[in-house]
């Protein structure tokens, strides 16, 4: 502020003002100056909102920041499987998400009902971390919720409300233990069903990792890369654009796909594996008829010929015993 005035004041003189010596308009000068800092107070202000936006986005940012070295770890097996299975696991916690936040919405609205406190000055969405019947719900997800706490905000209450109050916080811990134990029984099925299968994912990601750090990025991390990319790429460059011979040798691993086209190599393994089962059945159930039929036709040519003799029997002693008559 005193730095822009101070500016102002020297190109002034520059520009061959001679009158800023003089009484008057130094204190023109210094309305100035407190006209400009009375103005900008209020952007001082934002100024502090601003780097509290930017503190909150730093806090937010340092979280992936830090979890983006588990993609390294995944070069190793026990890292990696682990990830894939959680991974698969995520998909069971959004579905169970989805009846949690049902069920603890209704049950807050429930406790925000019936333990309303008319004289609090304090909306419910200003306290979120303090003792409010609304957040309480949600907090017992956590093992946050407090029964002695809920006594005394109920304690001023009707009598009704102090007899129906535990009755809810009741109800409402059996349901949230009814759906812990299901999202645990949910994740070691999950965890059962891909541990079996996540060996050949593991192989995949960590082709698909070397392939991507041997040919894609450079070997600096952001902000040196760019003396990598001067050092290697301008020079490439440059003999690229003077060749006029366009065969040369490549780098290697250039064929291998990345995680969306292995899903998709996946899926069709899976199909032909499916129908290459299909056609063993087939192939086995018609190998099965075909035994069958010739079983069948075996027996019904034994019958046959076990009538003709039975026939023939019948008919020698038919003679015999004619013969014997006579």
């Amino acid at each position: 502020m005193c730095f822009t005035t101070t500016v102002a004041i020297a190109a002034l003189r520059i520009a061959g003002k001679a009158e800023l010596d003089s009484p008057r308009t130094t204190l023109t000068m210094r309305g100035d100056q407190v006209a400009v800092e009375s103005l900008q107070l209020p952007r001082y202000e934002e100024d502090v909102g601003a780097l509290n936006v930017a503190r909150v986005l730093y806090s937010l940012l340092s979280i992936p920041l830090f979890m983006r070295l588990i993609q390294f770890l995944r070069y190793f097996k026990s890292v990696g499987v682990l990830s894939i299975v959680l991974a698969e696991m995520v998909k069971d916690v959004i579905l169970f998400a989805i009846i949690l936040a049902v069920t603890v919405s209704s049950f807050a609205v429930a406790f925000g009902t019936l333990l309303n406190d008319v004289d609090s000055q304090d909306e419910w969405y200003k306290k979120p971390l303090g003792l409010d019947p609304v957040w309480a719900p949600v907090w017992a997800v956590f093992g946050g919720l407090s029964k002695v706490g809920i006594a005394q905000y109920a304690k001023d209450m009707p009598q009704i409300i102090q007899r129906v109050a535990p009755f809810l916080l009741w109800t409402f811990a059996f349901v949230i233990l009814i759906l812990i134990r299901l999202l645990v029984a949910m994740l070691a099925t999950t965890y059962g069903r891909i541990i079996k299968e996540s060996e050949g994912f593991w192989l995949f990601e960590r082709a698909q990792l070397i392939s991507e750090y041997k040919d894609t990025k450079p070997p600096l991390p952001p902000p040196f890369n760019i003396l990598w990319y001067l050092f290697y790429s301008l020079p490439r460059l440059i003999k690229s654009r003077a060749r006029t011979d366009k065969s040369s040798l490549q780098r290697g691993f250039k064929r291998v796909p990345d995680t969306k086209m292995l899903k998709v190599y996946l899926k069709r393994e899976q199909h032909a594996h499916q129908k290459c089962i299909l056609m063993q059945q087939t192939r086995r159930a018609g190998t099965m008829v075909a035994r069958s039929e010739r079983h069948e036709n075996s027996i019904k040519s034994l019958e046959e010929k076990n009538r003709a003799r039975f026939e023939a029997l019948n008919r020698r002693i038919d003679l015999i015993m004619a013969a014997s008559d006579s």
